[in-house]
């Protein structure tokens, strides 16, 4: 985006920069963006970091916005909530309705946008998240004060029950970005059997997590379900060898 509107970008990614660049950190190098490395910063530190970065533009002579982890502020969330109101008149136009939507969550902004939209729009059916790092308490809580948040910020249209915030977090594996045999096979699943990628880190540990709940009964064989695949197909070059085990 910063490239086709003329705007620099400076990214601030935890870690050491790797030896070879793959996956979408070759992307950010093709696209032009600026990297700085933070090494093991935690996720509480970032805010602070991110803020010293941002002051350095200023006397570098640019007028710099921070985007804080995953893009999940306000204004950020109604984007998904434009994304519900789009899949709202496309399943109308379709003729088509779905009892359950699940996608992945972490910073928690698709999710809040995506329930805000729900009921701006009137989707009746459950939308299930699929945690890829954290508790689903630290997630709920996280989503529910974003959701506070962006309501406030459109002078709170509807309402959102608090029963509407489903997250299952019995997926995380071995941690974050840390590939299993689950998110192996419904990588390679989905691949091969519909010529769709779903990344490893995101969709498809979300997409692990749907087969699961299936295969458990959890989510009935009855239900139509929409898995929404919000994204992260590029890391799969990144993971190759991991795929591939």
């Amino acid at each position: 985006a910063a490239a086709r509107a003329d705007l620099r970008a400076v990214l601030a990614l935890t870690g050491d920069s790797p030896a070879e660049w793959t996956g979408n950190l070759l992307l950010d190098d093709l696209l032009g963006a600026e990297v700085r490395w933070l090494g093991n910063a935690s996720w509480n530190e970032l805010p602070k970091r991110l803020a010293a970065i941002a002051e350095g533009e200023k006397e570098a002579g640019y007028l710099p916005y921070i985007i804080p982890l995953g893009g999940s502020t306000p204004i950020g969330a109604l984007g998904y909530i434009a994304a519900m109101q789009e899949f709202m008149e496309q399943c109308q136009e379709a003729e088509l309705q779905f009892d359950r939507i699940v996608i992945a969550s972490s910073s928690g902004g698709t999710q809040c946008g995506m329930l805000i939209g729900a009921e701006m729009y009137g989707f009746k059916g459950q939308i299930t998240a699929v945690s890829i790092a954290e508790s689903a308490p630290e997630l709920k809580t996280r989503v529910s004060k974003l959701m506070n948040q962006t309501l406030t910020l459109l002078n709170r249209p509807v309402s959102v029950p608090s029963s509407r915030v489903q997250v299952v977090d019995r997926f995380l594996g071995g941690g974050y970005a840390v590939v299993g045999d689950a998110e192996r096979e419904a990588v390679r699943l989905l691949a091969s059997r519909e010529g769709i990628l779903v990344g490893p880190v995101y969709t498809g540990r979300a997409l692990a997590g749907l087969l699961e709940m299936i295969r458990a009964g959890d989510i009935s064989t009855s239900e139509r379900i929409l898995f929404w695949h919000t994204g992260d197909t590029a890391a799969i070059f990144a993971w190759g060898r991991e795929l591939r085990a």
